[in-house]
């Protein structure tokens, strides 16, 4: 039962607030996480070189507040003192990215996308222009119970696994200028 859990809360506009945990939310580091994450898998995403957790979610079945569904997921943004390598080596990099992608995350049960902006804000250039990797990964299928169901279980797994490997074939091709086939 989470009611008398109270925790501070970031919004979008980086302001704390305090709240309960949802119905299917649970406590983990000060955070409000879906019950059914595993401590290990949210451990291994925390500990990546290159890219930074910035969502996960188990999916829900479609009642209440998620009336239509949503579907498993993982974003990450990749970490700011990796950008500039990132966007010198471009051109020569991103064919081989194209390519891992394929090789780590192609499944039918997948969809994956990189993106690669350049954000303009006419209100705080500070950061002018401010440059962001982003993956996207996302189970196609939308959660049909509110108890994890085997399938998406392995999904996760397969899925971190991938994102480790994708992270260690990026920091290798920054850090190290290894070259991508």
């Amino acid at each position: 039962d989470n009611k008398g859990i109270f925790c501070y809360v970031l919004n979008m506009k980086g302001l704390k607030y305090i709240r309960t945990p949802r119905p299917y939310e649970r406590l983990w580091k000060n955070l409000y996480v879906d019950k059914n994450l595993e401590d290990e898998w949210l451990e291994r995403l925390n500990d990546l070189k290159v890219f930074n957790l910035i969502s996960i979610c188990e999916g829900h079945p479609g009642n209440g507040r998620f009336s239509k569904g949503s579907s498993p997921h993982i974003y990450l943004r990749m970490k700011d003192k990796f950008v500039a390598p990132f966007s010198q080596r471009f051109g020569l990099i991103s064919d081989g990215l194209y390519k891992k992608l394929i090789e780590l995350f192609k499944d039918r049960n997948t969809i994956t996308d990189i993106e690669y902006r350049i954000k303009f804000n006419t209100t705080n250039c500070k950061d002018c222009p401010k440059r962001e990797v982003v993956i996207h990964i996302r189970a196609r299928k939308k959660r049909a119970s509110h108890n994890m169901d085997n399938s998406t279980r392995k999904w996760f797994i397969k899925k971190i696994i991938a994102v480790e490997k994708f992270d260690s074939f990026v920091e290798s091709i920054l850090l190290n200028g290894n070259q991508v086939s």
